[in-house]
């Protein structure tokens, strides 16, 4: 997938920039800790982001697969 077009449809659909970083981080399979390193955010954000992104993800990534 590519990033820019995903993160311009995050976008579109309410996340903030931050949620977007996060969420194009999950992929990746990397720790929250790891996360929080490479974006400079302590590991309860990435916890707490994470969370709200998954749970509203599900109409994002349908658009997205499509």
């Amino acid at each position: 997938l590519d990033p820019t077009l995903t993160q311009q449809i995050f976008i579109e659909h309410g996340l903030t920039n931050r949620e977007c970083h996060v969420a194009l981080k999950l992929p990746e399979n990397i720790s929250n800790k790891e996360i929080a390193s490479q974006l400079y955010i302590s590991g309860a954000t990435v916890k707490n982001t994470s969370r709200i992104f998954i749970k509203s993800s599900g109409p994002l990534i349908e658009k997205i697969l499509k």
